[in-house]
């Protein structure tokens, strides 16, 4: 949240900005859906979304201290580390998540804000129209990737494909990979949570905990993308360049 405030006022030397969109894309509990997760997670998951909805609820009061901002727009999904089930279901996934209770409190929590509206998915997909374009929000663990050389967007594209002969949408964005990647139609958030034993185990290359931040244009629609560093460079890890 302090790394978008910064960001705003960065690219305010630019651009006037007086709407933010904020993508709560799911996945803010690791949740006991793994064997060793009872083991190693610091929190269980009723703490975690305690926690998640705590730090949210306080993000969301700083950056309404902008007093340049005049509408801050929450498109919700779930996640699939939200899930109540053993695998992920497909007509239900909403309604077994612990994620739509989280996004319930916290759009209940700013029902009397008038500069803050929430969209809360009932499916996978969410859409969400900006300057007469469509924006597709969608958590993302519906495509699959097995490893190969042409990376994330083979898969993802894809499945866009697919998803364009029922509705067209100009922007598409998810996250699930832990990998940020901004293209012309596409954004892939990246990791919060950053590198972890599971990680290293389906062979993910590292990354240091990052989101994304993009600037939409009346004109050209999607414009700067630049990534929110969410560690300490000390704390980033990985291989020494």
């Amino acid at each position: 949240f302090e790394s978008t405030r910064w960001a705003v006022h960065f690219n305010r030397q630019i651009f006037k900005i007086r709407d933010l969109i904020l993508w709560l894309g799911g996945d803010f509990i690791t949740n006991h859906i793994h064997a060793d997760n009872v083991e190693t997670n610091l929190l269980s998951p009723p703490e975690a979304l305690a926690y998640a909805h705590s730090a949210i609820v306080t993000g969301i009061r700083y950056l309404l201290e902008d007093k340049e901002l005049e509408r801050i727009i929450v498109p919700c999904n779930d996640g699939n580390h939200g899930r109540m089930t053993e695998q992920m279901r497909s007509s239900s996934r909403c309604a077994m998540s612990l994620e739509t209770m989280l996004y319930g409190f916290l759009a209940r929590e700013f029902a009397n804000e008038p500069r803050v509206g929430f969209l809360l998915a009932q499916g996978s997909h969410l859409y969400y129209e900006v300057y007469g374009r469509t924006i597709r929000y969608v958590h993302g663990d519906e495509t699959r990737y097995h490893g190969g050389v042409g990376g994330i967007t083979i898969p993802i594209y894809k499945a866009m494909a697919g998803w364009e002969t029922v509705r067209h949408a100009d922007l598409t964005v998810m996250g699930h990979y832990h990998q940020r990647t901004s293209l012309r139609d596409l954004i892939v958030n990246g990791s919060l949570i950053g590198f972890s034993p599971y990680s290293l185990t389906i062979g993910a290359r590292f990354e240091p905990p990052a989101q994304d931040f993009t600037m939409l244009d009346p004109k050209r629609f999607k414009g700067l993308s630049m990534p929110l560093w969410v560690s300490d460079v000390s704390d980033d890890g990985g291989p020494a360049v």
